[in-house]
């Protein structure tokens, strides 16, 4: 008797390293032998050649001297549609991971008209790590540049990418990062931490000039990160007012967009520091916001250009601990009555810093806010408060664990909000206490 063979499942196939040119000659071709899951290690060189990434989830990992360098006569990111020339391109919901590459646009942007980008991730995502990216705008200033990473999805699904740029370096660009979803659903998770994004400085181009924008789609974090250098001294005139910006969140609708956290950043030098729009319940936390370009006149005491720290709009945003010097405006609340706009509605402004701010807060007919806090230099002597204490340790290698406090043995237990630290051999606590009886506990969570 024959007993049919059933295969309920194979196991899945181990991930594997593909090295260029050990074992590709291009990365191209190591791209079209890997399967989702994959790393291709790209050796020291140069390589000057396109890449494009299709429904693959994938690796690719550089070393110093990896340098991707553009080249005249690149193709479209999508043959035959005009969405950008880019050096690596990532689409078809593909997850890449592209880490210690260096890309160099060689100021090619404008060729043929089209925008040059470093890595360009169409409706897909992924992380870019310890890069470096440099030269991605025209050589002669003009109205078509480039973008060093640029994200964009129009999936109006239920996908949902990550976009995660850490440890970066841009200079030299245009635009810096550019994350775009679609109207109506969030499509990017966006982490963008520790980078150093530097523009071109005072320029007569016409292209965006942007350290960070993002826009419909998008939600996350914006952190950490050095943004200088975005302003422009070219014409300006009836339909001709660019504006370049630090940092820019802006819908292309006249929908609210979704919350985004700004914090701990340090922008300098850029015409307008850090715009947002319509983004309800947003976070500016710990920036520092220091000089402007010179505004652009028109007609002698008629500015036609806008120059601030922070600029926005939509409602309960939050503004806290801020530190601002050497600008024109501080911080300027938006109330434009119109679909682009909007108008900032109960903004809470909370122990702001200003230093050689000309107006410190401006608040456009209409907008409404909460000040609390609002400190002007020179700043009063910081005061040490005493408080008593009680310290605690435990071994060092027992780790995972959090301090409990309650005041029976019999609880309620709470958690107590300290981060231990290292000290001696031993993991060590300081928990602020009244001089009550109070019990604590190890637990592991």
């Amino acid at each position: 008797m024959l007993v049919p063979l059933i295969l309920t499942g194979m196991p899945p196939a181990e991930a594997a390293d593909l090295r260029v040119p050990a074992d590709y000659a291009t990365i191209q071709a190591a791209v079209d032998a890997a399967s989702s899951g994959d790393t291709i290690h790209i050796a020291p060189g140069v390589y000057v050649e396109q890449t494009w990434i299709h429904q693959k989830n994938l690796s690719l990992i550089g070393q110093p001297g990896t340098i991707l360098r553009a080249f005249p006569g690149m193709a479209p990111g999508i043959p035959g549609v005009n969405r950008g020339k880019s050096i690596v391109f990532i689409g078809d919901y593909s997850v890449v991971t592209i880490k210690d590459l260096c890309f160099e646009g060689d100021q090619l942007g404008g060729q043929n008209t089209d925008v040059l980008v470093g890595v360009d991730f169409d409706t897909a995502g992924g992380s870019v790590e310890n890069c470096r990216f440099t030269g991605f705008r025209e050589k002669t200033p003009g109205p078509v540049g480039g973008a060093a990473i640029r994200f964009w999805s129009g999936d109006d699904g239920a996908t949902r990418f990550p976009a995660e740029v850490r440890d970066t370096t841009i200079t030299d660009c245009y635009t810096g990062i550019r994350i775009q979803g679609a109207d109506d659903v969030i499509n990017y998770d966006v982490t963008l931490v520790d980078n150093t994004v530097a523009g071109v400085g005072l320029t007569k181009a016409s292209d965006p000039l942007q350290g960070i924008h993002t826009k419909d789609g998008t939600t996350g974090l914006v952190a950490r990160n050095t943004i200088s250098g975005f302003a422009y001294d070219g014409p300006v005139g009836p339909g001709l007012h660019p504006i370049p910006f630090g940092i820019l969140r802006v819908s292309r609708n006249d929908k609210p967009l979704p919350p985004m956290t700004f914090e701990d950043n340090v922008l300098r030098s850029n015409q307008v520091h850090l715009a947002f729009f319509k983004a309800d319940d947003s976070i500016v936390r710990n920036n520092t916001f220091e000089g402007n370009f010179p505004l652009i006149e028109d007609a002698p005491g008629q500015i036609v250009q806008t120059a601030a720290g922070l600029w926005f709009s939509g409602a309960d945003v939050q503004a806290v601990g801020n530190r601002f010097s050497d600008l024109p405006q501080g911080i300027r609340l938006a109330a434009q009555g119109d679909d682009f706009l909007g108008d900032a509605t109960d903004a809470m402004l909370i122990d702001n810093r200003f230093c050689d701010v000309a107006r410190r807060i401006v608040t456009e007919p209409g907008a409404t806010s909460i000040e609390q806090g609002t400190l002007t230099c020179p700043f009063p002597d910081p005061t040490l408060n005493i408080a008593k204490a009680v310290n605690l340790s435990w071994p060092g290698m027992d780790e995972g664990f959090v301090v409990e406090s309650a005041l029976s043995v019999d609880g309620p237990w709470a958690r107590v909000p300290a981060t231990p630290v290292l000290r001696d051999g031993r993991n060590a606590v300081s928990v602020a206490t009244d001089g009550a009886g109070q019990y604590f506990r190890l637990v592991q969570p």
